[in-house]
């Protein structure tokens, strides 16, 4: 049996063949060609985005740089008011000469000293006016960058010596503070002995804590990130 095709079958299969020509140049030339050109709008895009922040940064530097020159100007007047981070020794040194300048007898000194990073949190007793004000000051502030040092004191002397004492140590706030005190009388003598707690509030250098903050932002930053590409990998596989 002999298929015979006509000229209008002829000319369907030609109609054809050029409609899958097409339909293959398209699907394997012209789409990788639409998608490039659609990536390639959106990296413009983004660009032209990073282009005008990077833009606005610069145009906004010199405001940062004298705010940042401010902050730091305050910080350092604020740093005045505190002590510099010591060691214990350093604390211990420091309170036995201002006893014994006092004529006092140290019995037993206890120094608490915090951990690497663990800031304090100080009431600020000036903070209000009146009683209802007074529940948010004893909330408390973080002092980014402040150190607490606990020192428990026995020492022995004299009222009057004994009340010298403490009138030094409570003119040295808001570096020292006296946040317990008992005193108590010896039995055959004018001899009074003093337990007192104090807290010695210790300032980081400033551009040392900056940098670590810094630093401790970058981490924290490049691990989000990390963790952002790792999902985005598992979602693809």
């Amino acid at each position: 049996m002999t298929l015979k095709l006509t000229e209008r079958d002829k000319k369907l299969l030609v109609i054809l063949a050029v409609f899958i020509l097409i339909v293959g140049i398209g699907a394997g030339v012209l789409m990788p060609l639409m998608d490039k050109g659609q990536e390639l709008q959106e990296k413009a895009a983004d660009a032209r985005i990073e282009q005008q922040e990077r833009e606005q940064k610069v145009v906004s530097l010199p405001v940062l740089r004298d705010r940042e020159s401010t902050v730091l100007s305050n910080i350092e007047e604020m740093k005045k008011e505190f002590y510099p981070v010591m060691k214990s020794m350093e604390i211990d040194k420091m309170l036995t000469e201002l006893a014994l300048s006092k004529g006092l007898t140290v019995k037993d000194l206890d120094i608490k000293m915090p951990s690497q990073g663990e800031y304090s949190t100080i009431k600020n007793y000036t903070a209000f006016t009146d009683e209802s004000e007074t529940e948010t000051a004893n909330d408390g502030v973080t002092y980014n960058g402040i150190y607490t040092a606990v020192v428990s004191m026995t020492l022995q002397g004299s009222r009057g010596e004994i009340q010298s004492m403490m009138d030094d140590c409570a003119a040295n706030e808001p570096g020292m503070r006296i946040t317990d005190f008992t005193w108590q009388k010896a039995k055959e003598s004018e001899a009074r002995t003093l337990g007192m707690t104090l807290e010695i509030y210790m300032c980081r250098d400033t551009e040392q804590y900056i940098m670590e903050q810094q630093a401790a932002q970058a981490a924290a930053k490049a691990a989000e990130q990390a963790a952002q590409t790792n999902a985005a990998e598992e979602t693809e596989e």
